[in-house]
């Protein structure tokens, strides 16, 4: 099963459109064909994001999925690693995770410094196609 971490632009993304790729990638999670790990800073993060009213996205919805991602995610602190600079802080959590999971992380952010952890939502899709 391949680990994945799942930045939080990806998952407004699923919310926003019930038929494009992120929203596949969160069925992927639901149908435990891979293994989303999670962090407490993260879910937390998916939590706020998602109730921004600017998404205008229904609280019953948030609910729900934030019930069903924790059922379908492991929970994990990553340990602490070594420094890095990065343009994004906010963001840093997600790396982090995804190095200590072994994991890809999925994001529409391109200012990630090791390019072999980090997939855009598309790539992974081929990814998974192509294996």
């Amino acid at each position: 099963m391949i680990n994945i971490v799942i930045d939080t632009n990806v998952i407004v993304s699923s919310f926003l459109n019930k038929f494009g790729v992120p929203s596949q990638i969160v069925k992927l999670v639901y149908d435990k064909k891979v293994q989303l790990f999670l962090s407490e800073e993260i879910f937390y993060e998916y939590k706020t994001v998602l109730r921004r009213t600017k998404f205008n996205i229904d609280e019953i919805k948030i609910n729900d999925f934030l019930t069903s991602i924790l059922k379908f995610s492991m929970l994990l602190k990553p340990n602490k690693i070594e420094e890095i600079k990065f343009s994004d802080n906010s963001d840093l959590k997600f790396y982090k995770l995804a190095i200590f999971a072994k994991a890809i992380l999925i994001t529409r952010n391109k200012h990630f410094p090791n390019e072999s952890l980090v997939q855009s939502p598309r790539e992974f899709i081929n990814l998974l196609m192509d294996s």
